[in-house]
């Protein structure tokens, strides 16, 4: 289980740590810096649980989307869609 890995108090993984070497040499480097980085990740929304938190994502531009976008991007869709006929 992934939930054994520990973060040091400047928020770096252990790299030595058994199953991130086994991570690496089984899976390659890639993987390894995939792990680490959605561990960081996860540090950084929940550092004391560890539980995934969903956020905005801009699909377009490949990146964390603002608050003022994700607003702008729903008042566009409902006002596509409000004109349509959706009860029958």
């Amino acid at each position: 289980m992934w939930s054994n890995f520990h973060l040091t108090l400047q928020e770096k993984i252990q790299e030595d740590h058994e199953k991130l070497q086994a991570l690496k040499s089984e899976f390659g480097e890639e993987a390894h810096g995939l792990v680490v980085k959605a561990l960081l990740e996860m540090h950084e929304y929940s550092p004391f649980e560890r539980d995934p938190v969903p956020e905005l994502w801009n699909q377009k531009d490949g990146r964390k989307a603002m608050i003022p976008e994700a607003v702008a991007y729903l008042v566009m869709q409902w006002k596509t869609n409000k004109n349509k006929n959706t009860y029958r």
